[in-house]
């Protein structure tokens, strides 16, 4: 082949590679795949996974005649902070589940103040005076009682002396359990109970 010949060749070579760059910076830029899909109708995700959720069988997910799986899954950014965390839990692994810490757990998060402080930690680190400031003011030793109470479950970790976060792994867990509380709360029954769940 001519020299004649190769020089477009190469300047094809050239304009393509400067593509596959231009398309690999914008792909690098682009927001993570949950967000691109924030948009998509939550119904078909819901009916994938209940599909997903309903064929599951083993031990695991089969105790007597009861038999299921439960699944979750939450992405929040938080400024710079990314958090994603997905979970399935077995109907069997749910009923062994050892209910004194389940209820120390959720003790820990049951209270107005306790709540307020984990929704001023979310995805941020505060010091105990910020802490108490989101509180209203309140006497230093109730933040320090709240504080103490949500490190001994584990959802509040000191990353330093009088500075606190929430861990982690457990802000999306913590989060779909307030989701869960909030969606009950909507669908709670008034003046009649309404009709049972849809079953399939």
């Amino acid at each position: 082949m001519s020299p004649g010949k190769r020089r477009p060749t190469l300047d094809l070579l050239a304009d393509r590679l400067e593509q596959l760059e231009s398309r690999l910076a914008q792909l690098e830029n682009a927001p993570p795949r949950q967000d691109r899909e924030a948009g998509r109708p939550p119904e078909r995700a819901a009916i994938g996974l209940i599909d997903a959720l309903s064929s599951r069988s083993g031990p695991r997910y089969e105790r007597g005649d009861v038999v299921g799986a439960l699944g979750y899954a939450g992405y929040l950014r938080v400024g710079e902070r990314r958090y994603a965390w997905a979970q399935e839990t077995g109907a069997a692994d749910l009923l062994d589940a050892d209910r004194a810490a389940v209820a120390r757990w959720l003790g820990a998060i049951a209270s107005p103040p306790r709540l307020a402080l984990l929704v001023a930690l979310l995805g941020r680190d505060r010091t105990s005076t910020e802490l108490v400031s989101a509180l209203g003011d309140p006497s230093p030793g109730q933040v320090y009682h709240h504080l103490k109470e949500l490190q001994a479950t584990g959802i509040l970790v000191q990353v330093r002396r009088g500075v606190y976060r929430i861990s982690p792994p457990v802000l999306v867990p913590l989060l779909i359990v307030l989701a869960a509380a909030t969606d009950s709360l909507a669908h709670r029954p008034m003046d009649s109970p309404g009709p049972p769940p849809t079953e399939m």
